[in-house]
Formats: structure tokens, C-alpha cells, sequence
């Protein structure tokens, strides 16, 4: 008996780059209608999404991953992407669930607030602005 889709429990055709790269059993129907799971992101996404790090994003034991030439210039390092539910599943392990991710977003962006303050000071104190 051919293996059903995970999602739908009825297709036995599956996406064949979530099937042959990913080794996910999903159809192609339910890869569509399930975009916050099977999506392709980027490692640029994931890095600045999930705060990945290239030695994570690089260990083949960690991510499966679907190269492709790069759409920007041929001579430029291959695309790699990376399916959403692997990625999140990683970075909810590594930040302590979808809460401390968000927490380490918060952090990141307080801090970037913090050093453009210190390097150009706050602008509201300019004298111009002063009524």
C-alpha cells in the first residue's frame, strides 16, 4: 500500500522536492494550504527570522536543504533553502519555544535602538526640535 500524505491522510501523491529533498510525506495540495509548515525560506531568512547561524544552517546532520543557482547572478554562491517546519523546530529547541524566540527578537531590537541612540544620540535633543 503506497504512503498517504501526513496532512490529509488520503493523497499518495506527494510534492516530490518535500518528498526526494526534505523527506517530508506531504502532498502537493497540502504543502499549498500549509505554507507556515512547508514553505522555503532563504538562509538569509533563517538567519534573520530564527537567528540561526551559518555552522547551524551548514550542518547537513541538522537541515536538509534544496540548492539551487542563485536568481540574482550565476557567478554569486548557490541559493539554499530550507523548509519552515525543520527551521522552526530548531530554533524553538534553540530559543526555548516561540515565546523565547520572541523574547530574543525583543532583545536584539532594544538593542539595536540602544546602539543607534549612542551613536547618533538621541534627535529629539537637537536644539532644532527644542520648543
Amino acid at each position: 500500500m503506497a504512503p498517504k500524505c501526513i496532512e490529509c491522510h488520503i493523497n499518495i501523491e506527494m510534492d516530490p522536492v518535500l518528498h526526494d529533498v526534505f523527506k517530508l510525506q506531504v502532498c502537493k495540495q497540502c504543502s499549498k494550504e500549509h505554507p507556515e509548515k512547508y514553505a522555503l525560506l532563504t538562509k538569509t531568512e533563517c538567519k534573520e527570522d530564527y537567528f540561526l547561524t551559518d555552522p547551524e544552517l551548514n550542518d547537513e546532520d541538522l537541515f536538509h536543504r534544496l540548492e539551487k543557482p542563485n536568481p540574482h547572478s550565476g557567478t554569486f554562491a548557490r541559493m539554499q533553502l530550507f523548509v519552515r517546519c525543520e527551521v522552526e523546530a530548531f530554533a524553538f529547541k534553540k530559543w526555548g519555544g516561540e515565546e523565547g524566540l520572541d523574547e530574543e527578537w525583543q532583545r536584539r531590537e532594544e538593542g539595536k535602538a540602544h546602539r543607534r541612540e549612542k551613536k547618533y544620540g538621541s534627535a529629539w535633543s537637537h536644539p532644532q526640535f527644542e520648543k
